[in-house]
């Protein structure tokens, strides 16, 4: 599970942060707002094999491609 949340916006980027089982440490993603490119600006020490970091982006991608957004998400999989 993780935590996903909407740290800074503007005209043409969104900045994420994705916390790994909704701990202290975490990463920050940018999606550029008109592209839905991704970039991956911090991954945490506790995502040392990108697990939760692919389901951060898959996250973000989903809110690009239905152009809705939220300020915080969960995220959880099995």
């Amino acid at each position: 599970m993780l935590t996903l949340k909407l740290k800074d916006e503007n005209e043409n980027s969104m900045v994420f942060n994705y916390y790994p089982e909704n701990k202290k440490l975490f990463g920050t993603l940018n999606l550029d707002k008109k592209t839905g490119d991704i970039q991956i600006i911090s991954v945490p020490e506790n995502d040392s094999h990108h697990r939760y970091l692919q389901h951060a982006v898959s996250k973000i991608d989903e809110y690009f491609s239905s152009g809705k957004y939220e300020n915080t998400a969960t995220v959880a999989w099995y």
